[in-house]
């Protein structure tokens, strides 16, 4: 069965999903489709380079051929001859080139195994850590060593099963404080805290989420000095339902990016 997106034409014709995003998309296909034919300009084929320049964007995001395939809903014949017929492929048909146009490179289309730059995953560590969050804790959390945590701090790529761990981790508690009720686990705070605060690492909340995989991105600048931490979801709830802040007004009431504020009103919902 196909593994297309959720919400394109793709999974709604090849996967047979019956979603409402996946019957939205198929409508508009076939809506477009339509007023395309009744102008006149619907074309059976398009040019085919376009398409394959797509794909191997595709590849080199670390996104095998096969892979492609399957999540577009093709078959890898397509793909295969799409990129090494000869002499090249000048025309493909239009519905099979909108299905492997829509596909988007992602971490969770990458083989676990493939190598990926390391920056997201190496930031989203730090920041845990700058929570005062230690790296055997963390470690257990995903079940592997402190070690292993310590290694992938220090590696420029790591595999794509790690930067999942990692991510679904940071996305689980970005805002969680770390267990402080003994003086033991408050010890492990303050040196996880102290260790980040000594190499300038910034907590969850100074880092915007389309951005922390950016190796040119910069944190925020009016988080890093605060090391605020936001309210419960349902004050923040209050605040913008029943105050009527805005969501801009909050992010710079708590110094924090407005991407943060929405996460946290979206898990609060």
């Amino acid at each position: 069965m196909s593994r297309a997106d959720h919400g394109t034409h793709a999974r709604y014709t090849v996967g047979h999903c019956r979603c409402w995003p996946c019957r939205k998309a198929h409508y508009e296909y076939n809506t477009h489709r339509d007023k395309q034919i009744a102008y006149g300009r619907w074309q059976k084929f398009v040019p085919a380079a376009p398409v394959r320049e797509h794909v191997r964007s595709l590849m080199s995001a670390g996104i095998g051929w096969r892979r492609i395939a399957m999540f577009a809903g093709v078959n890898q014949q397509t793909i295969n001859r799409l990129l090494w017929s000869k002499p090249p492929t000048k025309k493909i048909r239009t519905e099979i080139a909108d299905k492997i146009m829509a596909l988007q490179p992602s971490l969770d289309k990458v083989g676990c195994t493939t190598a990926i730059d390391g920056t997201g995953t190496r930031r989203r560590l730090q920041a845990l850590i700058a929570l005062g969050w230690s790296q055997s804790k963390l470690g257990a959390r995903m079940g592997i060593t402190g070690s292993n945590v310590s290694r992938i701090l220090t590696s420029e790529r790591v595999t794509a099963k790690s930067a999942i761990a990692v991510r679904d981790l940071y996305e689980s508690m970005w805002n969680e404080a770390p267990p402080e009720e003994d003086w033991r686990h408050k010890i492990a705070a303050n040196r996880a805290r102290g260790y980040a605060a000594e190499r300038g690492w910034v907590p969850p909340m100074a880092w915007d989420d389309e951005s922390i995989d950016d190796p040119d991105a910069s944190p925020c600048d009016t988080a890093r000095p605060r090391h605020r931490k936001l309210p419960s979801g349902e004050e923040l709830q209050w605040l913008h339902v029943e105050l009527r802040e805005t969501i801009p007004a909050l992010a710079q009431r708590f110094g924090v990016y407005e991407s943060s504020i929405r996460k946290a009103l979206e898990r609060a919902a």
